[in-house]
């Protein structure tokens, strides 16, 4: 008798308005490898990340709803790359997908709206279709990720990521006297 052990893969019938069971994460040989080998998660930076706009500088004019002005001897120039580093290049991320219901009945048989049966992300992160779909379970997946100790000043959020046209907007209008200033503002804030 065989033994199918990815049943639970093929499963047209998945349910969306439950909360995400299983999460995929698309890499390339090297980076399979490398999961597999250390057991671990690469956290990666914003502008490590695949999308153009994530590569891209984050200046305070572009995000703060009012304005931030250095005051000497703290320059505009010292507290832009402070606001970047902080909020983008500061980031350490994680991205995976989950299942989404199919568009019809005769599309489920398909199983593309599976988080491992989506063409273009196997294109993009898994090179070219020759990587690796890993394969979490989402709770104890969180869990891991809740039990880091996390530094001082530091964060540590997970959810759905909702795509939005717009930019990211926080409000705030003051004077900035240093680094640690920046930081004290944005904790209060965000």
């Amino acid at each position: 008798m065989r033994t199918q052990i990815d049943h639970w893969l093929t499963e047209p019938g998945v349910n969306p308005a439950e909360p995400f069971p299983l999460l995929y994460r698309f890499t390339g040989r090297e980076g399979v490898l490398k999961t597999l080998r250390s057991r671990r998660l690469r956290l990666n930076t914003w502008p490590k990340m695949n999308d153009p706009r994530e590569k891209k500088e984050w200046r305070s004019s572009d995000i703060i709803a009012g304005r931030l002005r250095a005051i000497p001897p703290y320059t505009q120039a010292e507290l832009e790359s402070a606001f970047d580093r902080l909020l983008r290049r500061g980031a350490r991320l994680a991205c995976f997908t989950d299942d989404r219901a199919p568009a019809t009945e005769h599309a489920a048989r398909w199983l593309l709206h599976r988080g491992w049966g989506r063409s273009a992300m196997w294109d993009r992160y898994a090179d070219s279709h020759e990587g690796a779909c890993l394969v979490f379970d989402s709770p104890a997946l969180v869990e891991q990720f809740d039990s880091f100790q996390l530094g001082e000043g530091c964060i540590r959020t997970w959810g759905r990521v909702e795509y939005v046209d717009e930019p990211i907007s926080i409000e705030l209008d003051a004077d900035v006297r240093s680094d640690e200033h920046l930081i004290e503002l944005l904790d209060e804030t965000i």
